[in-house]
Order: C-alpha cells, then structure tokens, then sequence
C-alpha cells in the first residue's frame, strides 16, 4: 500500500469517527423561542423546540437513541383546572430517571400564589436556559395557584433526564388573559301594583213591608142609658102626651136625650130615642 492510499485511509477513518461522535450529541443549530428558554451563553438549546400548533391536554416527551441510548421518554399530563389552580400529573415512561420537569409560565411571574414542592417560582433554570416553574422530581402529581382565573393557551413543558432536556406542547395558562365572568344584568326592580283596597261590603237594609193601612173603626155614639122612673119619680112629660106614649127626659145625660116610650108596652119595649123632642113628636 503505498502512501497515498495510506492518507485516503486515514481520512475516511477520521470522518467516520467524527459523524459517529456527533450523532450521540444534541445539535447546537436549534434556536430557543421566545420565552421558553433563555439566552444564557454556553448553554446547549437544541430541544428547546417550538409550540407550535398541536398542543393538546397531555404531551410525551421522547428522546431519541441518538440523543439518549436509553431513548428515555416521560408522559406529562394536564390533569385539571379548578378555578385558579392547575394540576399537571408526571410519570416516566420508559428510559432513565426523570431529573426535573418544568412548566413555561414565564408570563405569569408576577400572578403565582403558591405552588407545593416547587424550587423556587417562576425563573431560568440552574441547569438549562428554560424559564417556568420548576419540581426536582422523578413524577407525580403537581399543582399550582395564581392570583385569578386565567384563559389556556399552548405553551411549554420540559423534561430533563442526566444532562439532557427537551420540551413539548401543552396546555396552560396564559396570565396576559384573564377570564371575565360576565355578571348577569340584575333584573329591572318591579314597582308592585298599589294594593287595591275592596270598596265596603253594603248591606242592604231589609225590605220594609208596610203595615197593612186599618181602616178606623167608625166612632160609635153610644146610647144613653135610659133610667126607668121609680114609683116615687114622676115622669117628667116634655111637649103633649098622647094615649099612646109618653115622651121621658134623660136627667143624667150630658147632653138633652129623649125617649117615646109606649103607654101600653113593657117596661122599655118599643122606646124610641132621639134628641129631638119634635123628632119622636112628629112620628
């Protein structure tokens, strides 16, 4: 083999060795988004990745032989949203241990109420240029509370296993956009109807029934009472007795009353009475 060949040999080998040794390490040409990662010189951002537009409730997180030989892969989980807490699950698919996990809050520094096991709030991680909330963790269940209820939007999670990391979409809060409960319009006040009060109840006077009209009865004149003459009493005659009856003068009558008494009757029958002597005279 001469020297040439001897050089050609070399270089191949040389490449070969160089592609294969590339080929296990992350790429440096990925550009970090915005907000996601920070800027931090030194730092390899290769998987800082983008959100794009496939962002759903959960998301796997996969690295790939070339980047782990283990291909290590770890499933995060958004789990609920009760009013202004989040809770996102975590659990480790297949590979190496899960070193930390973070979620890319970055707008919501200023929003953060509490958030259980967290190291620290919302920053750029100590080992990665990813900004978010972070939990030092190899899975589980985390939760987290802000100021208020904010809309979702699709942001950032990242996983980070030895010395790598990468992201994936997933569903959060976007604390540039709180939700605004509409407050339902109050229901016009309704003035009540003045209350009508019911004319009295009349009662109506009982019928009067006339009392029947009563004829008076006529005004009788009652007859004196004709005292006889005692034996011891003459008649007293008044105009000229006849033989056939004697004319007698009531004493005690208020007013002259007069009988015609029969000369050869009963004591009192046929009297005639009048007050009028020239009455019985004439008959």
């Amino acid at each position: 083999m001469n020297v040439l060949h001897r050089s050609i040999l070399v270089v191949l080998a040389t490449t070969a060795l160089s592609a294969s040794a590339w080929a296990a390490k992350p790429s440096t040409e990925t550009t970090a988004p915005v907000g996601a990662c920070s800027s931090v010189a030194g730092y390899n951002t290769n998987d800082c990745g983008t959100m794009g537009n496939s962002a759903g409730n959960e998301v796997t997180i996969e690295f790939t032989a070339a980047q782990d030989d283990k291909a290590s892969a770890y499933k995060i989980e958004l789990a609920s949203v009760n009013g202004a807490t989040w809770t996102y699950k975590v659990t480790g698919v297949r590979g190496r241990a899960l070193s930390h996990w973070s979620i890319g809050i970055g707008n919501c520094a200023g929003h953060l109420v509490s958030a259980p096991g967290a190291d620290g709030g919302i920053k750029v991680d100590g080992s990665t240029p990813f900004v978010g909330l972070k939990w030092n963790t190899e899975g589980g269940t985390f939760s987290f509370t802000l100021d208020g209820e904010y809309s979702s939007t699709s942001l950032l999670a990242m996983a980070k296993t030895a010395t790598i990391y990468k992201t994936g979409a997933i569903m959060g809060p976007d604390c540039s956009k709180p939700v605004v409960t509409a407050q339902p319009d109050p229901d016009p006040e309704v003035t009540p109807d003045p209350e009508v009060t019911p004319d009295p109840e009349v009662t109506p006077e009982p019928e009067v029934t006339p009392d029947p009209e009563v004829t008076p009865e006529p005004e009788v004149t009652p007859e004196p009472e004709v005292v006889p003459p005692t034996e011891e009493e003459e008649p007293l005659f008044v105009g000229n007795a006849t033989q056939n009856y004697n004319i007698w003068q009531c004493m005690t009558c208020s007013s002259p009353w007069y009988a015609k008494v029969p000369t050869d009757a009963p004591l009192f029958e046929g009297v005639e009475i009048s007050q009028s002597v020239n009455e019985l005279l004439e008959e």
